[in-house]
């Protein structure tokens, strides 16, 4: 008889070092790899989508190949996250594999030592990777579970204008967060409050509200209005009722919160969606293989693009007030 082993164990993953000495051993190598990631149907040119494409003379190491139809030089970085990014591909392999094996993520701290590179680059490739993420616009039915999370600093911390004086959410950001218990599938947003018209809306947004749908949440008021919605009542410790509960939501808050405060430690209310965004996409794809894993992250790095100057630049918030 065949030893269930615990977790996810039929998925198939890949050792760092077989991803080291067999798929990326040599830059060359993760080139190619990039190359069949970004062009599953053969190389076609970045700028046009031509496939009239030859290999430059000299195997130029910057723009190797040349398209006969615009006249164009190209590479597999136009067109995506790594372009003009002078990191080789080898390093962004090994980030992609550090990033996806993660289960909490992997910090800008963490990688530019894994890799060999400045904290200030580690950091940018990270939030380069982010961007590969979007969350499905599909409408979660059957049975759904929503939460909202609060994410900042403890009070002890903070001024004394900022320090809570109730349920623990003065001078933090609430994230609304929903799951489809059926498929585990998981939607969040970073929004500005938690009134009704917000939540509800949100639950509108991600969930067909209907005869074949039930909402869960916990007791908030906003929430009443919602067309078959039940509620646990937390503030009176009940947390299960039957089938009504929202345990699946908060196990999801509670991996993020462990990544927030044991990886990350940090995060600006102007970086928090990217993070939330991060986490997300962890959750709807942890029944895939390894491989299918970093192939869906490359491909989602197609067609974005992200310079240091707009990341940086001011946001709608002050982020040392939260002290995230």
């Amino acid at each position: 008889m065949a030893i269930q082993a615990p977790g996810k164990a039929y998925r198939k993953g890949i050792s760092l070092m077989e991803f080291m000495e067999e798929i990326v051993p040599t830059e060359q190598f993760a080139q190619e790899w990039f190359e069949k990631l970004i062009w599953p149907d053969g190389r076609r040119c970045s700028h046009c989508n031509s496939a009239d494409t030859v290999t430059n003379n000299g195997n130029s190491e910057c723009q190797p190949y040349h398209c006969r139809t615009c006249k164009k030089h190209f590479s597999p970085r136009i067109g995506t996250i790594l372009e003009r990014s002078r990191v080789g591909y080898r390093k962004w392999a090994m980030a992609i594999y550090l990033f996806t094996t993660s289960l909490k993520g992997v910090s800008s701290m963490k990688l530019h030592r894994d890799i060999n590179v400045t904290q200030k680059t580690a950091w940018f490739m990270l939030q380069r990777l982010r961007t590969a993420f979007e969350q499905s616009p599909s409408m979660f039915e059957g049975v759904v579970e929503v939460d909202e999370m609060y994410v900042g600093g403890k009070d002890r911390n903070k001024h004394e204008r900022d320090v809570d004086d109730g349920r623990g959410s003065k001078g933090k950001k609430p994230v609304l967060g929903a799951k489809n218990r059926e498929s585990k599938q998981v939607r969040a947003k970073v929004v500005d409050d938690t009134k009704g018209e917000t939540l509800r809306g949100f639950v509108h947004e991600n969930v067909n509200v209907g005869d074949k749908t039930r909402v869960f949440t916990d007791s908030s008021f906003g929430y009443r209005k919602l067309p078959n919605q039940e509620a646990v009542k937390h503030s009176a410790r009940e947390y299960v009722r039957g089938m009504v509960h929202t345990n699946g939501i908060e196990s999801f808050w509670a991996m993020f919160k462990r990544s927030h405060k044991g990886t990350y430690h940090k995060m600006s209310p102007k970086h928090l969606q990217k993070y939330v965004d991060e986490f997300v996409w962890r959750q709807n794809n942890r029944p895939l293989d390894m491989a299918k894993i970093m192939s869906e992250l490359v491909r989602g790095l197609v067609g974005k693009r992200l310079t240091y100057r707009n990341l940086t630049s001011e946001g709608l918030y002050n982020a040392g007030r939260f002290g995230f």
